[in-house]
């Protein structure tokens, strides 16, 4: 029973490791969600049906509860950048829009810089590469990505 209950708390203490300490690599979430799932074996196997059932519910709704809370607290969004390294704040002059046109200071492949007005940003390229000092037009802004196609492209 013992160890049963030292799979459950690892596996708990493991998955909210991914949430707030190692968010992206992935493999401590894995292992803590497969100490729950040997703790729900291990419990069918040694204790029987219905106190199987019982610890795998316990686990089923603790692993729902730390989805359920991290979802409502938006951990994750202190990990996220809220704008495009090197782009300048929204109350800057030389933020740019969707339409703008700039001069690729890389090659793009597809990612690379650009220079919009006095501001040069971090910019992906739309489809492709596309060489250095060449005009390039904003088509889409999100979230830390900005995405640009050579201007005068039809797509």
């Amino acid at each position: 029973m013992g160890f049963i209950v030292t799979l459950i708390i690892v596996g708990t203490l493991l998955i909210l490791a991914e949430i707030f300490l190692l968010p992206g690599v992935g493999m401590t979430g894995v292992i803590g969600f497969l100490c729950l799932a040997v703790s729900c074996a291990c419990a069918f196997d040694t204790l029987g049906t219905i106190p199987g059932l019982i610890v795998t519910a316990i686990s089923s709704l603790l692993f729902i509860a730390l989805i359920v809370y991290v979802l409502k607290v938006k951990s994750w969004r202190r990990f996220m950048f809220h704008k495009a390294p090197g782009a300048a704040d929204a109350d800057d002059e030389d933020s740019i829009e969707i339409g703008d046109k700039g001069l690729t200071l890389t090659r793009l492949s597809p990612a690379g810089s650009a220079r919009f007005g006095n501001t040069v940003y971090d910019v992906i390229a739309l489809e492709g590469k596309i060489a250095p000092d060449q005009e390039v037009e904003v088509v889409l802004i999100e979230n830390n990505k900005i995405i640009v196609r050579p201007s005068g492209s039809r797509f």
